[in-house]
């Protein structure tokens, strides 16, 4: 059975997949940060784990880079994926936007609402 990921990891993983099947080639981690927009060493982070999970497989070297596993592509495909990807609450601090997203919550008690987070 296929998770669900966490947003960042899932629209990581789509750019991964869409830019692996236009070339056909290990994708490099700054390609998919600029397709996202986001920094760099956040998609190497997130490689980590994807890699962990079995959702990429990594080449070294100059020519290395990231490659899907048969195990994303269908996740990809998931047509609940797409949704999920995108959901993700910004943040404001003091009324001001920031550049943080919730990507879970999670409830450790309803009754008192000072033991729950956020991550």
């Amino acid at each position: 059975m296929i998770e669900k990921l966490p947003s960042t990891y899932a629209s990581i993983l789509n750019a991964l997949v869409e830019l692996y099947m236009m070339s056909k080639k290990p994708v490099k981690s700054r390609d998919i940060a600029e397709k996202l927009s986001i920094n760099e060493g956040t998609v190497r982070n997130s490689m980590v784990a994807l890699r962990a999970m079995g959702y990429i497989e990594s080449k070294t070297g100059p020519y290395g880079g990231y490659v899907p596993t048969q195990k994303a592509l269908e996740y990809v495909k998931m047509p609940a994926n797409t949704v999920f990807a995108l959901d993700i609450a910004p943040i404001s601090i003091n009324k001001l936007p920031t550049n943080l997203y919730v990507t879970g919550i999670e409830l450790l008690d309803v009754i008192n609402p000072f033991s729950n987070r956020a991550c």
